[in-house]
């Protein structure tokens, strides 16, 4: 019988330092939809939540925008990016890539 071994890490700053990435990406996603959001605006209203919830967040405190529709190209938006620089992060250090990212 043949074991699979798994390891999972929670990212963000807590296991792995890397450098607000997620949190980068995140501002960068929501800002491509037409804003003009922070860092630190990202990190005040977004820091430790789901991402789709942390997207709403930034749109409902800075621009009181709650369309759901938006919210979801945004993190769709943000879910490819992520992955895409993930990816390159993994495989420069000559790591194995994630078979699935969620955030």
């Amino acid at each position: 019988m043949q074991k699979i071994k798994m390891v999972v890490f929670d990212m963000a700053g807590t296991t792995i330092n890397e450098d607000n990435l997620v949190y980068k990406t995140l501002r960068n996603a929501i800002n491509e939809a037409g804003f003009s959001f922070t860092l630190v605006q990202v990190l005040a209203e977004g820091a430790g939540k789901e991402k789709k919830q942390a997207i709403r967040s930034v749109l409902s405190e800075y621009a009181g925008v709650t369309d759901t529709q938006l919210t979801d190209t945004i993190y769709n938006n943000f879910i490819i990016q992520l992955t895409e620089r993930m990816h390159g992060k993994l495989f420069s250090h000559n790591l194995t890539r994630p078979i699935c990212l969620r955030y």
